[in-house]
């Protein structure tokens, strides 16, 4: 079964700003690429990192809270799984 693990975006202190943050995928007996996409590119963009199976997700608003999004991860066999994205980055 394809896991990503979890990933929540968030600041810690106050202020707002766009912010990353990493996850990994896995899959027992895969050991090829995976790829991973924003459902929402307005809430959150990903992009490979440096292995085949580190991600990173990056904010694209500012907005704190609202409904999230989620981002599908799919490895080379057809197997994909999706994971909730959430943006905390305006703290008071």
């Amino acid at each position: 079964m394809l896991t990503p693990t979890s990933v929540d975006v968030a600041a810690q202190g106050s202020g707002c700003a766009q912010l990353s943050a990493t996850f990994t995928a896995s899959e027992a007996g895969y050991g090829g690429n995976f790829t991973a996409v924003s459902n929402n590119t307005a809430i959150v963009t990903v992009a490979p990192a440096n292995s085949p199976s580190l991600f990173t997700v990056t904010s694209t608003t500012t907005t704190n809270g609202g409904p999230g999004t989620t981002i599908t991860v799919t490895d080379t066999l057809g197997h994909s799984a999706t994971e909730t994205v959430q943006i905390s980055i305006c703290l008071p």
